[in-house]
């Protein structure tokens, strides 16, 4: 149910005065009122009562709060609708005509009405304050090449037949988490949604001067994942065992439609039990993931996969990057400057940022070739963070076949030519192919008959330097990686 939008008194006092008017009937009837926030609050404080009934409570509090300033209207109105009093009764006990009762109970329905707008206007931005406080601060200060996406998810989870379970998919680098934030931040200041919820399952996180810094503890668990929704959308009620928190979330996530963004999804240690538990949590609530490893194999899932940015997109973005840190050269610089920057890091706007702060202290002559080259300090954080965690989990012909790829031509290789320089068979080629592709380590593009299998630039420039490091550690540590 999407957030209400803000509240016109005008607009609403014919609703007010018909709710009045309703007040004896035994059935429920539509009214406006029903879609303020203030209604659904208070629905909230009386599960399972009838929308009339809920009315009704609105109503007499908001009579209560008006009989503190104006306690004639107040009692006006008490009097002609929730006692039922005729108009001609009314009249004669206040000693005035029925025309001026007439005059008097629409002034009482304007202020009432007038009252309960300012409480509604008060509400949604204290809730819409809340929501976004359940967000992680923004890792971004402006977003390129995303308008089209937002556009498309937006659509997407708004549509009727909307799916509960969407996932926005692509390397470690790309955006996928500033995405779903643009997205979840968007729809809010849209009021199309009217609860939101973010858990991170991030263990690490790369700042822009190449550090990887260790958060707290992630969301590992199915177990973890409830106790950490339950905290942060049932605060007022204690933390019960976990069989009680997933029943109470459940009902809430039922009875009110959420919102609910996992963030880095890949470092969940069980997707096998993770993904039947969300699907027993959504409906109607909808829950947007991000991940590297692609989940494609589901059908119940909508993928979206966040492409890279296009060469236009890279170079806004690098001048960009160049303005916020004052490094006014590569603001001014020429595309022809700074097109071998994209042409070695590619469109990943990590990458692209890190390669900026980097150049301003290096040079760029200098420190390309150090990209190039995989020597810079920054660089091996980079390519840790982004690929370590996927290589680790990389069965031997996977990896051989990442291997393969990295010293054979950029323009990549179809199936067929593997096949003869490989040792594997077919099967299993397509197998590690399959598993590469998921892992967003290796790029297909599909014609009509033909897929051809590349490495992305970013993955080459340090695939040979890197994975030598990683195959040489033992198998604890490797696994220990982000």
């Amino acid at each position: 149910m999407p957030l209400p939008t803000r509240v016109d008194p005008s607009s609403l006092v014919d609703s007010v005065h018909q709710a009045f008017k309703d007040w004896n009937v035994t059935h429920d009837t539509e009214n406006a009122l029903t879609s303020l926030l203030l209604f659904q609050r208070a629905a909230q404080g009386h599960p399972g009562r009838p929308p009339r009934f809920v009315l009704q409570q609105m109503l007499q509090d908001a009579l209560a709060s008006l009989a503190q300033e104006h306690p004639d209207d107040a009692a006006l109105l008490r009097r002609r609708f929730i006692e039922q009093a005729t108009a001609y009764t009314v009249a004669n006990e206040s000693a005035v005509s029925e025309s001026t009762l007439y005059k008097l109970q629409a002034s009482a329905l304007r202020r009432l009405t007038d009252a309960l707008c300012q409480q509604e206007a008060m509400l949604q931005e204290t809730h819409l304050h809340g929501l976004v406080e359940r967000l992680e601060p923004p890792t971004y200060t402006r977003l390129f090449g995303v308008d089209e996406q937002l556009d498309q998810l937006s659509e997407k989870l708004l549509a009727p037949e909307a799916p509960p379970i969407l996932s926005i998919e692509g390397m470690g680098g790309l955006g996928k988490t500033a995405l779903a934030d643009a997205l979840v931040r968007r729809l809010l200041t849209d009021r199309k949604v009217t609860e939101v919820g973010w858990v991170s399952a991030r263990t690490h996180v790369l700042d822009l001067t190449g550090q990887i810094q260790t958060v707290s503890r992630p969301a590992l668990e199915a177990e973890d994942l409830v106790a950490a929704l339950h905290t942060q959308l049932l605060p007022q009620r204690s933390l019960p065992i976990p069989e009680r928190a997933l029943t109470e979330l459940r009902r809430h996530l039922k009875q009110t439609p959420h919102l609910i963004v996992v963030d880095n999804l890949e470092t969940v240690l069980d997707l096998e039990v993770l993904l039947p538990l969300l699907r027993s949590l959504a409906s109607p609530s909808q829950f947007l993931l991000t991940a590297r490893r692609s989940l494609q194999g589901d059908p119940a899932i909508w993928l979206h996969r966040v492409p890279h940015l296009s060469q236009e997109n890279a170079l806004r973005l690098i001048r960009y990057e160049g303005e916020r840190i004052s490094f006014p050269q590569i603001s001014a610089a020429e595309d022809a400057e700074l097109l071998p920057i994209y042409h070695i890091v590619g469109g990943n706007p990590l990458a692209l940022r890190l390669v900026v702060g980097q150049i301003q202290h290096h040079g760029l002559d200098t420190f390309l070739a150090g990209l190039v080259g995989a020597t810079g300090q920054a660089a091996e954080n980079l390519y840790t963070y982004i690929f370590s965690s996927a290589w680790s989990i990389l069965d031997k012909n996977s990896q051989g076949m990442l291997l393969t790829l990295g010293i054979l031509d950029p323009g990549g290789a179809d199936l067929e030519y593997l096949s003869r320089t490989g040792n594997l068979d077919r099967g299993e080629i397509i197998s590690a192919l399959d598993r590469l592709v998921s892992l967003s380590l290796v790029e297909c593009s599909a014609g009509l008959t033909q897929r051809r299998y590349s490495l992305h630039s970013l993955t080459r420039a340090f695939l040979q330097e890197q994975v030598r490091k990683w195959q040489t550690q033992s198998p604890l540590q490797t696994a220990a990686m982000p």
